[in-house]
């Protein structure tokens, strides 16, 4: 049912083009038939009116050409890039489990955020070609995903000057409010690139409208697994979440303040 209704959407380029054809012969036909009817003086002056949209029919052919073999590839080549997206995805969701990591204080030693939050060349390629050749809706998501990471990895390198979390004799871990808001915001960021994999997996045709919020919190205890948040964060993770629960993508823009 799907592909009939793009069938019959509107004119595709060959149906076009065979309609233009069947046009032209049926305006020849006639021309022919009533050749004998008038004189000479008559077809000169008809000529002169058929050149014009003769003229408009070869130019459109030649535009409809031109948009189809540019539609064309233009699907081709989003095709290759998003065989290739689930890899760059597949990056950035290590990149994610790592920022948690610096924010939890729980990061390998030795090892500096430059190194953990590092995106590929490849993968960023990958990503800035998805953007470019992607509806507009999957578009928009991806991009979100770039701006996204590109904020909160300059803002991790700043969390070495943040003093580390305390153990309290309950066994409840407590963090400052810097690294409580980089704890969410990886948190996010890991749902933001789960968001993508279906439509990088070819499952759906574009990115999901709204983001599952629920996975923000799913991806604190899979990373996490063994902190014990305290009660403030806990209720500060919570006002983040219903804040955003529609999971519209308005809410992952950043927008200049009024």
């Amino acid at each position: 049912m799907q592909v009939l209704n793009k069938r019959f959407k509107g004119f595709e380029f060959w149906d076009g083009a065979v309609f233009g054809a069947f046009v032209a012969l049926e305006v020849a036909f006639l021309t022919a038939w009533s050749w004998d009817y008038f004189d000479d003086q008559y077809w000169n002056i008809v000529s002169r009116f058929i050149a014009v949209p003769v003229s408009l029919i070869g130019a459109f052919i030649a535009l409809t050409t031109t948009r189809f073999q540019i539609s064309y590839n233009r699907n081709n080549d989003l095709e290759a890039w998003r065989a290739v997206l689930p890899l760059a995805l597949s990056e950035l969701i290590r990149i994610s489990k790592n920022g948690l990591l610096i924010a939890a204080d729980q990061a390998p030693a030795g090892s500096s955020p430059h190194e953990l939050l590092k995106l590929s060349p490849e993968a960023l390629k990958t990503l800035q070609e998805c953007i470019r050749s992607s509806d507009p809706v999957s578009r928009e998501w991806l991009k979100v995903l770039v701006a996204r990471y590109q904020v909160y990895y300059v803002r991790a390198e700043e969390l070495d000057q943040s003093p580390p979390p305390s153990e309290g004799a309950d066994g409840v871990t407590h963090f400052n409010t810097e690294r409580e808001d980089a704890l969410i915001d990886w948190a996010t960021f890991f749902a933001l690139v789960e968001h993508h994999f279906e439509y990088a997996r070819g499952v759906s045709n574009q990115c999901d409208t709204n983001l599952n919020t629920k996975k923000i919190s799913s991806s604190l205890k899979f990373h996490l697994l063994s902190t014990n948040f305290d009660k403030r964060f806990n209720q500060r993770l919570q006002i983040r979440i219903d804040r955003i629960s529609d999971g519209d993508i308005r809410h992952f823009k950043f927008s200049r303040l009024a």
